[in-house]
């Protein structure tokens, strides 16, 4: 006798700009209630990376749906839907399906931070300059910085090795 699959899982790919978890649960909802989606999104920026997976109550739904979307046109682009076999669900797929990571404004970076290491930057190059016997000079962090009255680390105190 075959043992029954009980995987609710589908995988779906290609999914264009702007279809997010909303959207997707609002198009999959027309087959039968969507227990879970969970889009693949870039750790860095939040943004998605055009995959992702949606949980079903019932295997014959998501059946249903892996044959009917796959090769379906959204936004001019074709959609590739799979039904997954429960040993290909990952354990821990759906844990963090209703969060999301956090975009870094990257206008809020420290300036200070940045304008230190781009100053650390600009003295390992004059130091080697210097060795080489090339004595060179053009308008620098380091004497804004001297003029300020604030030192310059040689090295990042955020790098710090292990001794």
């Amino acid at each position: 006798m075959a043992e029954q699959d009980t995987s609710c899982v589908v995988y779906i790919a290609h999914l264009p700009d702007g279809f997010e978890e909303k959207e997707m649960k609002k198009a999959l909802g027309e087959f039968g209630t969507v227990k879970n989606v969970q889009l693949a999104r870039s750790t860095k920026t939040g943004n998605s990376k055009h995959y992702g997976w949606a949980e079903f109550d019932n295997p014959e739904t998501a059946k249903i749906v892996a044959k009917s979307f796959n090769n379906y046109l959204i936004l001019d682009k074709k959609l590739e839907a799979k039904y997954l076999p429960s040993a290909q669900v990952p354990p821990k797929l759906f844990t963090n399906a209703r969060t999301r990571p956090k975009k870094i404004n990257h206008d809020q970076l420290p300036k200070k931070e940045f304008a230190l290491k781009l100053a650390r930057q600009e003295k390992k190059i004059k130091a080697a300059l210097e060795a080489a016997g090339i004595k060179y000079e053009w308008p620098s962090f380091i004497a804004q910085f001297d003029a300020n009255g604030v030192a310059i680390p040689d090295e990042d105190p955020k790098s710090k090795k292990a001794e």
